[in-house]
């Protein structure tokens, strides 16, 4: 039987927050609205987390800004309750993006708020969110202690629900480790209590669980992957359901015998047409709800597929993609994708790309076992100490068993002198490496500089081409109509005379325009006097395709920034309309204290961003956030419009 990578899917959380209620109608939505326009702030505010709940799965930029909306009125209102509740708004958005750092961010601020209120249960809540974060994050440790302390309080509350939502993040987290055994375990005491309630949803989520951690009993694992596609189907949440028919194709593909010898055709080509059609569903399912982490699931399953079906050349395809989808972050992913790909290329005879991606997962695996040996190594050295303790205490109450105690130290002593010597290996590989980073650092700099200096070039530029053509040409036409203008006193001329001088001065009047108009784009003048809100508006006020919104702090910025910021959108927005063909333009800009976020969406045209055919505008765009420490996401698709985020943090 043909042996490839091990399959592993990610366990689905049970936290409350992630929960998602798909059955709210669309007239709710209208009545929810409609308070926004009209209630009172804090019915506003109410409304606005609704409006963020529902939009979270369906338009992730408008529920993005039904938050910030929530937030910008909890903070004028000075609600600490509403703040916290937007924060939490703004955790759940950030996680559906796969933005973990941001949504860790979030939720953890929305818990020094429950705890400074004293509201325990809010407090428990956010300890379980920041839980399944730590996951995602390669902080399987943390994340249990998180899920310990709420743990505690649930069952200190008598809330078994949520007890049973510790628990099954917990399973989650012991999973993450490989820790099967004590994931079984966790996940067995959660589906007493679910089945107890009556909770369907997280009783499908256990059984589900339970189907990923089966590890070689692959009979139980279909059996469970079904169940919790049966339990779902009967919710109707088909998030869970896609991701449920996901595990149970992970399990019935490593049960597949596809050599010719030993394999049985006509249950691998049954087998062949239930994976397929699961698949299948699961993908209408993700295009559905827009769901990404999904597409990737769907996507990495389909390799796998591939591979154990023997179509070797489209197994190479989608890995190849796959690669390029994984987080850079998450070790077990990336080396998944890596794997899938070398075997795909050795069974297309690609030998040169196989032993290339070989090198590179090997040195994945070299980093990860280095990682491995320092935690052994730290829990040798207790295990060293606590020893040495019990022989000492050994050698005061029985002297008979001095010798013992002596070969124990030398062994103790030799320990201590390997342990020294790693250390020093360990100290110099360290050292290394951080030379190496210094070194990256500083190119890094030095690069970040000379765009700068670009920046900063281009924008003196633009300001002394637009000074000299006000003050100097613009001066000079208008002298030049004045002067023709006087001329035309006490002369007369014939009527076709007199249509030709009115159409030259004409002329000179649409040519000074044009000239301030030219001047006005390389810098405006309201730029530098107003500050970014009014140029924008200006400039937006003369698209009728363009609408533009302003949120947050309206203070002024550094110049250059807010330079930066307005030659940015400028260029979005010229893209859009002249290579997009796009009809309405939504420009958005949000800005706090510590940072400022601005958006460029359009329906028009859009492309595919993973092409690599980026024209000369957007990439000087990403030189000039690049120059700034910024972000810049692309979320397009070919027929479904274009959205461009840039986020921009700096010191006050």
């Amino acid at each position: 039987m043909k042996q490839y990578p091990s399959l592993r899917l990610t366990v689905l959380s049970a936290a409350t927050w992630l929960l998602f209620n798909f059955s709210m109608q669309a007239q709710n939505i209208d009545s929810l609205e409609n308070v926004v326009k009209t209630g009172t702030p804090e019915m506003q505010m109410k409304a606005l987390s609704q409006l963020t709940t529902f939009y979270q799965y369906n338009d992730v930029p408008k529920a993005m800004e039904c938050a910030w909306k929530e937030k910008n009125i909890a903070d004028k209102e000075k609600n600490r309750t509403c703040q916290a509740i937007a924060l939490n708004d703004l955790g759940d958005i950030y996680y559906t993006r796969k933005m973990i750092d941001s949504a860790l961010y979030y939720i953890k601020a929305a818990s020094v708020i429950w705890e400074e209120l004293d509201n325990r249960q809010k407090l428990a809540d956010s300890w379980a969110d920041m839980g399944c974060m730590l996951i995602l994050l390669d902080r399987p440790d943390e994340a249990i202690e998180n899920n310990r302390k709420a743990l505690e309080y649930y069952q200190h509350a008598g809330n078994e629900g949520k007890t049973a939502i510790a628990l099954t993040n917990i399973a989650n987290a012991y999973s993450y480790m490989g820790n099967n055994e004590k994931a079984e375990q966790y996940t067995l005491q959660a589906i007493t209590i679910e089945e107890k309630l009556g909770d369907k949803v997280n009783l499908g989520i256990s059984y589900y669980n339970l189907s990923t951690n089966c590890g070689e009993k692959t009979k139980e694992g279909i059996e469970y992957g079904e169940k919790s596609v049966a339990i779902f189907r009967e919710t109707g949440n088909i998030y869970y359901i896609g991701m449920a028919l996901i595990r149970v194709c992970r399990v019935i593909l490593s049960t597949i015998d596809v050599d010719p010898a030993t394999a049985d055709n006509k249950i691998t080509a049954a087998l062949k047409t239930k994976v397929s059609a699961y698949l299948s569903e699961a993908s209408t399912i993700a295009d559905k709800i827009n769901n990404e982490d999904m597409k990737y699931e769907i996507l990495f399953s389909q390799t796998y597929s591939e591979l154990v079906f023997a179509n070797y050349k489209k197994a190479k395809s989608l890995a190849e993609n796959l690669l390029a989808a994984t987080d850079t972050t998450n070790k077990f992913n990336r080396q998944a994708a890596y794997e899938l790909l070398i075997y795909s290329l050795i069974r297309t005879n690609d030998s040169d790309k196989a032993v290339d991606y070989f090198s590179k997962y090997h040195t994945l695996i070299e980093n990860a076992k280095q990682e491995e040996w320092t935690q052994k190594f730290s829990e040798m050295e207790v295990k060293y100490e606590t020893e040495k303790k019990e022989l000492q205490i050994t050698a005061l109450e029985k002297e008979k068993r001095l010798m013992t105690g002596l070969s124990i130290a030398g062994g103790a002593i030799l320990l201590l002198a390997l342990a020294a010597f790693f250390f020093l290996w360990r100290w110099t590989v360290q050292k290394r490496q951080l030379a190496e980073q210094q070194v990256k650092q500083l190119e890094k700099e030095k690069q970040l500089v000379a765009t700068q200096a670009v920046l900063d070039g281009e924008t003196r530029e633009r300001a002394r081409i637009a000074r000299d053509l006000h003050d100097g040409l613009g001066s000079m036409m208008t002298g030049a109509k004045l002067n023709l203008l006087e001329m035309k006193k006490g002369v007369k001329l014939e009527h076709a005379d007199v249509e030709r001088f009115n159409r030259s001065v004409g002329l000179l009047d649409d040519s000074i325009q044009e000239m301030r108009r030219v001047a006005h784009h390389l810098m405006p003048d309201s730029l530098s006097r107003f500050g970014l809100r009014p140029a924008m508006s200006d400039f937006c006020g003369t698209l009728p395709s363009v609408l533009f919104a302003y949120y947050g702090d309206e203070s002024r910025l550094d110049p250059k920034l807010e330079v930066m910021i307005y030659r940015s959108i400028h260029e979005l927005v010229n893209n859009a309309l002249k290579h997009a063909g796009a009809d309405k333009i939504m420009v958005q800009i949000i800005q706090e204290p510590d940072r400022i976020a601005f958006a460029v969406q359009d329906d028009g045209c859009g492309f595919d961003p993973s092409s690599g055919t980026e024209g000369m505008g957007l990439q000087n765009i990403r030189n000039r956030v690049a120059s700034y420490n910024g972000m810049l996401d692309i979320y397009s698709k070919a027929g479904e419009g274009t959205e461009i985020n840039v986020e921009l943090t700096f010191d006050n």
